[in-house]
């Protein structure tokens, strides 16, 4: 039975694959990211503005993620019942429809395009469902995983909060379900391979089904699901030894980011000097907070 524990509010950072990436690839993205509140020199109100931005390949994976949520539960009632596709991409059209009208995007801000294209978000998501729903890895779900529905959790509320080592952390899983004795957990993905921060996240989803759970770490299968351009998974192994190394990679890259905090326990940051610049480069073009450094059209 799923783990009911819940924590209380503590100001300390918690890590996160997300968070630390953006901790390793610029420390000025990560101040603004996570502590523009604290910056005197610019408008609070513009940097929320600039972090709540979002793209077209983010709004496709979004998107993606809430129909096969949709789609899983629709399967946990009805089982047996076809999938009738043009129901299912005017489901996908109308939930594009609702993020493209509730989000501003990054490429409409920085001038990339006058307006977002409806289809430039629909029509992936409905190719990636329809990859789903074509492999052999949905046709077992329907043939063996289903006949525990009532085990299955898929999306949970919330944003995963949990412990490793001890730490805080969160790891979101988007789909859970047991087989036997064993636990499956299905990560879905519609941006290109990246193996290592793909790795790393099956192994905290799998720490986090062991703890939550109680699913023992030899029966914990962490599986990425590729959706785009076609259906294809990666798995990771995951041993007691990986378990051990996984927590102490998370404490390592905890103590990293409490590095640049002048009060740990409250989350509060060191000046925003100790959070330079990157040279320019690639991942300036994409970033929300070009404009503050000096690196868009709008400098």
């Amino acid at each position: 039975m799923h783990n009911t524990e819940t924590y209380g509010f503590t100001p300390i950072l918690g890590w996160s694959i997300t968070r630390y990436e953006v901790f390793r690839t610029c420390l000025r993205q990560y101040y603004y990211q996570y502590y523009g509140k604290f910056d005197a020199e610019t408008d609070t109100g513009r940097v929320q503005r600039l972090r709540a931005l979002t793209s077209i390949p983010l709004q496709v994976g979004s998107v993606t993620h809430d129909c096969i949520a949709e789609l899983l539960r629709r399967l946990q009632k009805r089982p047996t019942e076809p999938i009738d596709r043009r129901r299912l991409s005017d489901f996908i059209t109308n939930k594009a429809g609702q993020a493209a009208s509730s989000t501003e995007f990054s490429e409409t801000y920085y001038g990339q395009v006058r307006a977002v294209d409806l289809q430039s978000i629909a029509s992936p998501a409905f190719d990636a469902l329809i990859n789903l729903i074509e492999s052999e890895r949905f046709e077992w779900i329907v043939r063996v995983a289903a006949s525990n529905q009532e085990g299955w959790i898929v999306d949970p509320p919330g944003y995963g909060e949990t412990r490793i080592d001890g730490l805080k952390a969160y790891c979101k899983v988007d789909f859970v379900f047991p087989v036997q004795s064993t636990f499956h957990i299905l990560d879905w993905k519609t941006g290109r391979e990246r193996p290592e921060k793909h790795a790393a996240q099956l192994r905290a989803y799998a720490a986090w089904a062991i703890r939550n759970l109680g699913s023992a770490v030899e029966k914990t299968r962490p599986i990425a699901a590729y959706l785009l351009p076609e259906y294809r998974e990666t798995a990771v192994e995951f041993g007691a030894s990986d378990l051990e190394g996984f927590a102490g990679l998370v404490r390592a890259q905890t103590e990293e980011m409490y590095a640049l905090c002048s009060d740990v326990e409250e989350n509060v940051p060191l000046s925003k000097e100790a959070f330079p610049l990157i040279e320019p480069s690639a991942v300036c073009e994409y970033c929300n907070f070009r404009e503050l450094c000096g690196r868009s059209a709008f400098s």
